[in-house]
Formats: C-alpha cells, sequence, structure tokens
C-alpha cells in the first residue's frame, strides 16, 4: 500500500510537472507574439511616416519653385530610411510560427524601398529639361511597386499573421494594424504624375482651398472616435479611461457630405499632456467618395504617461474646396489607465 501511495504521489507530481512547464511555454510563447505585434505596429507606422514624407515632396507647392536638388536629396534621404526599415524588420526575431508571416511582411517593405529608390532615381530627371517625359512616366510604373506591397500587405500578410494570433487566441486582444502605401491609384497613370511634376517645376498650385477644386459642394466631418481595442467611445464632455494596453489604436470614423469625390484625405490626432512633448499622428483616407462614411485606423505607438489626463484632438483636415470647417475637428478628454 505504501509504495502504490508512493507511485501515485509521483505520478500527480510527474503530471503537476508536466501541466507546468506546458504553462510557461504557453505564457512565454504568447508573450513573444505580443512584442512581435508591439514592433509590427512600430515598424508599420515608420513605414507610413515614410509614405507621407515621399508624398509630400510630390505634392504641389504652394509658395515658390523648389529646388531640383533639394527634392531629389530628400527622396534620397526617405530611400535611406526605407533600407534601415528593411534591414532592421529582416534581423528582428519573431516566433517560429511566424516564419511565413514576417517573410511577408518583409516582402512589402521590400517593394516599398525599391518603389521608394527607383522614384527618387527618377525624380532629377522627370524636374529637369532632358528626358523628363520618360522619367516622368517611369515614375508612374515605379508606382506599382508601392501597390503591390498595398496588396502583399492585407491579402497574404495580415490573413497569415491573423490565423497565427487566433491559434494563441491573442487575435481579439491584439489589433493587426492596417497599411497602406500608394494613397491614390490615379498615381499609377503617366498623366497624373505628369501633370504634378510639372507643377513642382513651375512653382504652380496652390494651398488646399485652391480654386482648381471641381465645382460643387466640399466638405467632409468628423463623426467619432473609438478606442482599440477596448471600445470606448471618445467624448468631448466627459474623460474617458483607456486601458495602457500594448496596442492602442484610434478608429476614426468621417463623413464626406459633399458633392464630389475626395482623395488623399489627411486625419490627424494629436495627444498632450502625460508626456514630454505632443503627440501628433497622421493617417490618410486614399479615396473617399462622396456620401460615404469612411474609417481610418490610427495606431498609438508612445503612450502618455498614466494617470495623468490628456487631451486627444482629433481633426479631419480641410480638403480642396471645403469652407465650412467647424465639424472637422473635436476635443476628446480622456486619461491612459494601468
Amino acid at each position: 500500500m505504501r509504495r502504490g501511495i508512493a507511485i501515485g504521489v509521483a505520478i500527480l507530481v510527474v503530471v503537476l510537472l508536466v501541466f507546468g512547464v506546458r504553462g510557461c511555454v504557453s505564457a512565454r510563447k504568447k508573450q513573444a507574439f505580443r512584442n512581435y505585434n508591439r514592433d509590427l505596429t512600430s515598424w508599420v507606422q515608420t513605414s507610413q511616416q515614410q509614405r507621407d514624407q515621399l508624398f509630400q515632396l510630390l505634392a504641389v507647392p504652394t509658395n515658390g519653385t523648389p529646388s531640383p536638388v533639394d527634392l531629389t536629396n530628400n527622396a534620397n534621404g526617405v530611400r535611406v530610411q526605407a533600407e534601415q526599415l528593411v534591414d532592421q524588420v529582416d534581423g528582428a526575431g519573431h516566433p517560429g510560427e511566424l516564419d511565413t508571416a514576417h517573410r511577408y511582411l518583409i516582402d512589402t517593405l521590400e517593394f516599398r524601398r525599391d518603389g521608394i529608390a527607383k522614384i527618387a532615381d527618377d525624380l532629377k530627371t522627370a524636374l529637369g529639361d532632358t528626358g523628363r517625359e520618360a522619367a516622368m512616366t517611369q515614375m508612374a510604373a515605379d508606382m506599382q511597386n508601392f501597390l503591390v506591397s498595398d496588396v502583399l500587405y492585407s491579402q497574404r500578410f495580415t490573413p497569415e499573421y491573423e490565423k497565427q494570433l487566433k491559434k494563441q487566441d491573442l487575435l481579439g486582444e491584439e489589433k493587426v494594424p492596417t497599411s497602406s502605401f500608394l494613397p491614390n491609384i490615379q498615381w499609377l497613370i503617366p498623366s497624373v504624375v505628369a501633370d504634378r511634376i510639372s507643377r513642382i517645376r513651375g512653382g504652380s498650385g496652390s494651398s488646399s482651398s485652391n480654386t482648381a477644386a471641381t465645382p460643387g459642394l466640399h466638405g467632409t466631418s468628423l463623426d467619432s472616435v473609438v478606442v482599440k481595442p477596448g471600445g470606448q467611445t471618445l467624448s468631448t464632455t466627459q474623460a474617458v479611461d483607456i486601458p495602457y494596453n500594448s496596442t492602442v489604436s484610434f478608429d476614426v470614423k468621417a463623413t464626406n457630405g459633399g458633392d464630389n469625390d475626395e482623395t488623399g484625405v489627411k486625419v490627424k490626432l494629436t495627444v498632450t499632456g502625460g508626456s514630454a512633448k505632443p503627440i501628433v499622428l497622421e493617417q490618410t483616407i486614399p479615396s473617399f467618395p462622396k456620401g460615404t462614411q469612411q474609417t481610418v485606423n490610427i495606431p498609438l505607438v508612445t503612450k502618455p504617461t498614466p494617470g495623468v489626463p490628456v487631451k486627444i484632438t482629433v481633426q479631419v483636415l480641410k480638403v480642396p474646396g471645403e469652407t465650412k470647417l467647424d465639424n472637422n475637428k473635436a476635443v476628446y478628454p480622456a486619461v491612459f489607465t494601468r
């Protein structure tokens, strides 16, 4: 009997040890996935910033004619940043279950890096007098790299990544950041690129209130801001507690109430208080058909100090021809809590 009891106790100890080890392994694996998602959010935001920098260089200038040398140097600066991002992601550790997804992510960033590099190479010629027509046509073709990268991210990386998160029971907890690089498919049309470059060369163009806006009413409005993954809707009258999760983002919903389709509509989010300096983030709604409601997700990589009241200002920036702006902006009180 004593021998039987001893054997039973030993078996129980072994079983408890096995389950304990499995629990520790599972916990470590989940934490590795959380760490990867945190890094992913940072990488995606960096890529979005590179997109904004590049297409800001290709925007129609509002004051004078920019220097072709400065534009080319700045484009090469974005190229270097894109190369560094690819190297950083390629060398980053990740759970073995994410090998396929991580490879898709690297492919996505490599297409963006290559597109930026090609545009930087063509830009100087496009701004000059010799061979500029061919260079502008080539720039439109270079934009296809960005379209491919967006398809890879949305149709290959995201489904594979979500599948692995689901296996770890983390899909509802971890927010998969969205990412797109090509602001508008019109950039694939050589005549559109030629028009933009010609305006840059001539220093023509205007601000967001320019007279080149199409006839009819233009206007967007800010509808709501929802915290992810918690689902809290921000209020202008009452402070909302925002859990200090590893990933926090904001779904900003807006409406195009005008008579015209809009493109490249920027949404700006600023967090003040609770940190040394304001946190300023921007995302773009690439295509905004008239009469529709669109939602853009803005991930918050840098978070304010927990427990300190903050103000979150969200603004849908003015589109060409828009005159009514009182419904484009709101300020929301909030507190990040642990």
